[in-house]
Order: C-alpha cells, then structure tokens, then sequence
C-alpha cells in the first residue's frame, strides 16, 4: 500500500474521515472505545507513571534488564536477581498502585471520611 493510492492488497481502504490508512491503523482500536473508558485509560496511565517515577534512572534501566532476562518465568532468574527484582518493584509500591487505580475508574462513587 500506497499512502498516495490508499490501497492495501489491491483493495482501497477506507477511513470514516478520509484520512490515511496507517493513521486510521493506529487509532482504530481507540476510536471504537467510549470517552469514559479513555478517560480511564489515561488516569491509570498518568498515576503508573506517578509510581514508575520512584525509581531511579538506573533502577529503571535494571528493572527492564530483569525482567527481559526472566521472560515472565521467575526461575530465569538468579536467587540474588528475584531478590533485586523484589526490591525494585516493592518500590514501585504496587499495592497503593492497585487501591488507587481501583478508586479512580471505580463507577461506585466512594464516601468521604467526615
């Protein structure tokens, strides 16, 4: 596909706006989800960048490094690893991560503390 002839395979692709396929690509999932869900996809967004902020440069860097080598199975790792692994992510307070991620998208309005 071209962006100049708008074909994919042989067969013209079309937008709802008219815009270009790689552009309607990207956005399509988004455009079919209510504003709401949006709203509180990019809350949770903002507040994990609120705890990935915690660490440091360098934590962060090896937070990745680990969790690359693991490949989501723990044994990958070195005792000492797992043990680094624990250290970084207790950081990250993941509990206060999960509680305040709840409240946000929460459609059971909380009462508050008089």
């Amino acid at each position: 596909m071209t962006a100049a002839d708008g074909r994919v395979g042989g067969a013209r692709v079309a937008t709802r706006d008219g815009g270009h396929y790689r552009e309607a690509m990207a956005l399509g999932p988004l455009k079919r989800l209510p504003v709401v869900r949006l709203l509180a996809i990019g809350q949770i967004a903002l507040l994990l960048r609120e705890h990935v902020q915690k660490l440091t440069p360098a934590e962060r860097r090896r937070l990745v490094e680990l969790e690359r080598k693991a490949k989501g199975r723990p044994k990958n790792l070195k005792p000492r690893e797992r043990e680094e692994l624990r250290s970084i992510v207790a950081k990250l307070e993941p509990k206060a991560f999960a509680v305040n991620a709840a409240r946000k998208v929460s459609p059971i309005a909380r009462r508050r503390k008089k």
